[in-house]
């Protein structure tokens, strides 16, 4: 390819606004950069147009002549965003226009939102179509990570965009800058594709007429960390994670300048994905050239290979991250370009969140059709939650909720459940890390103790029906601690249980009673003891024994024995004692007495006195039915 020096009055710039108007270029500066929305500065002559005519409307702008006449001139196309109108000292009328593409709406809108298992393409797509752009092509690399939850709180959509595609290592871009409707995506990690010719460029020491002239170049290089490591917190598996040292391969220094950063959320790998573009990023600065020279056809992400005689640092192959067009004079362009060498990566600037400060509060909300009061938790106790500042009312994604302390199946748990509004904090001030600090109540969600300067505090819950509760009333003189269960109440104690109470206590079973003891039961009553009930029975396996001072009944499986100093048995009407076998009343002396009538009757009947027997009464009968006998020693009778 030749080049040789242009002739006068070649250069001109033209600027067609709806295809329609043709308006007249005094000056222009078009400035394009990697991952920056292009800003075409225009001014033209005009001096009857209307402003109002102008904003919004689809312009392009056209080198209407290359300077070397075999280069096919560049030409940029947009809307314009602003115009102004000038008058100078002599009195002519200029308009100066802003055009850029259509990305640049972006940059007008301030958005809240929340996206949920997307990646980043999914979330640019959503954020154009928001602002009206669903017409405009996105090509070039596409993002492959799902991000599980991204929030945006009250960021400029075109900062979003941006902050999102270099946490993934993209740059984005216009190819060739004739469509405003057409965005590249690169992963600057792989090489930029080869759309164009490279350009072949030398120094002003090296005479090639097969290379264009650079009038100015500029090598600079700059000292950067020398290595780059990442740690962090996994929540999911409750452990720190950290990505290891990724070393410089350029950087020869005695000085180890290094970055540790900690990232709470991360996208993608972190040893692999997140540790790459971290280093890409640091090294931004390292090595680059910048320079001067007329040709109008450069574009971004093309390579330029510059020889030099002057300087064999400045020798090599590049690539364009930035252009600049002004004009040099009423007929000449100059290109400010800057460039990266081919072995290094022109990475996107990281541009850092922004932090939310302060605590948010939501909604829990749980799937469809859930309602009020119902549980919609994870085995994790996470909640679901709507942010009142998203419009689209999309929820968080699961997130954690801070308890009085958490620990290996132990600890405090209280769970919001759906309805229910709850305070959010977030992590570090990361608009990705949100996590429950607490829960309010409302007018729909009122306290369980509403009473006016209430003295009752405690706890409550309820699914359906009647509540659990726990109540707490410091009113004085009526101190109370409360304790409800709706159903079923359940205590279980390891090894002791001590109750001291100082005047009554009163039990009320409505139906019936068990108690199981394993070992002793012991009671101690000081004054009496009453058991009121239509029957009662005592069952020991080996014994009952009934004690009260020296006397005793023992009940055992072999029989009764009572054992006092005294015992009394009386029956008002009727005392029956039967035996079935032996029946035997002993003792030193024993008396049967009878008020009226005193019968002994037997099959047989033996009475007999070791020593002496006697019989006495005021009137005595032995009477025998069959035989009579009467036999001693000696037998008396008178």
């Amino acid at each position: 390819m030749g080049f040789h020096m242009p002739e006068a009055e070649q250069v001109l710039v033209k600027l067609s606004i709806d295809k329609k108007i043709d308006l007249d270029v005094v000056s222009y500066m078009i400035e394009e950069s990697l991952s920056e929305v292009p800003r075409y500065a225009i001014t033209a002559l005009d001096q009857e147009s209307k402003l109002d005519s102008f904003v919004g409307k689809s312009c392009e702008i056209s080198f209407v002549k290359a300077v070397y006449s075999d280069i096919e001139p560049r030409s940029f196309s947009g809307i314009i965003m602003s115009v102004e109108r000038t008058l100078d000292a002599a009195g002519s009328a200029n308009l100066q226009f802003v055009i850029q593409p259509v990305l640049a709406v972006l940059g007008l809108s301030v958005h809240s939102a929340i996206y949920q298992k997307s990646t980043s393409l999914d979330i640019l797509k959503e954020v154009l179509k928001r602002n009206g752009l669903a017409r405009v092509k996105v090509e070039g690399t596409i993002p492959k990570v799902k991000r599980d939850t991204v929030i945006q709180y009250n960021e400029n959509d075109l900062a979003f965009c941006r902050r999102i595609l270099a946490e993934e290592g993209l740059a984005f871009y216009y190819h060739n800058g004739k469509s405003a409707e057409t965005l590249v995506l690169h992963d600057v990690s792989k090489p930029f594709p080869s759309g164009f010719e490279a350009i072949e460029l030398t120094d002003v020491e090296l005479s090639d007429v097969n290379r264009m002239e650079a009038t100015q170049l500029h090598l600079t290089r700059a000292l950067v960390p020398d290595k780059v490591e990442l740690t962090h917190y996994d929540a999911d598996k409750a452990s720190s994670v950290a990505s290891g040292e990724k070393k410089s391969s350029e950087t020869k220094s005695p000085e180890t300048p290094s970055v540790l950063e900690y990232r709470h959320v991360i996208v993608g790998d972190l040893k692999k994905n997140e540790l790459i573009t971290l280093m890409q990023a640091s090294q931004r600065p390292e090595l680059a050239i910048s320079g001067l020279c007329a040709h109008p056809a450069m574009h971004l992400g093309q390579e330029i290979d510059i020889a030099s005689t002057s300087s064999k640092d400045i020798e090599g192959r590049y690539i364009l991250s930035s252009i600049v067009y002004t004009p040099l004079d009423k007929t000449n362009l100059s290109c400010h370009f800057k460039a990266v060498p081919v072995s290094h990566v022109p990475a996107p600037e990281r541009l850092p969140k922004p932090l939310i400060a302060g605590v948010h509060n939501a909604i829990v909300v749980g799937s469809t059709g859930a309602k009020a009061g119902d549980i919609a938790c994870d085995d994790q106790g996470r909640v679901l939650v709507e942010f009142f500042w998203d419009k689209a009312a999309s929820n968080s994604g699961y997130i954690r909720v801070s308890e009085p302390f958490a620990g290996n199946g132990y600890g405090g748990q209280f769970t919001p459940r759906v309805g229910h509004e709850v305070l959010v904090s977030f992590l570090h001030g990361d608009p990705d890390a949100p996590v429950v600090t607490g829960q309010v109540y409302t007018e729909k969600n009122k306290p369980p103790f509403v009473e006016k300067n209430t003295t009752k505090s405690g706890i409550r819950t309820q699914l359906h029906g009647d509540p659990n509760e726990l109540e707490f009333d410091d009113k004085a003189g009526n101190e109370l601690i409360a304790i409800r269960a709706a159903k079923n109440f359940e205590l279980i104690v390891a090894e002791n249980v001590e109750r001291d109470v100082t005047k009554l206590d009163t039990t009320t079973i409505g139906k019936t009673s068990k108690l199981d003891i394993g070992e002793d039961w012991n009671v101690t009553v000081k004054k009496a003891y009453t058991n009121d009930s239509d029957e009662i029975t005592l069952t020991g396996k080996t014994k009952i024994i009934l004690k009260v001072g020296s006397s005793k009944i023992v009940l055992s499986s072999s029989g009764i024995v009572i054992d006092a100093p005294k015992v009394e048995i009386s029956g008002k009407s009727k005392l029956d004692v039967a035996s079935k076998g032996t029946l035997s009343l002993s003792g030193m002396s024993s008396t049967l007495e009878a008020k009226t009538a005193l019968n002994l009757k037997g099959l047989n009947i033996s009475v007999k006195g070791q020593a002496m027997a006697t019989f006495e009464s005021p009137l005595t009968t032995v009477k025998g039915s069959g035989m009579l006998t009467l036999t001693g020693g000696m037998a008396m009778i008178n």
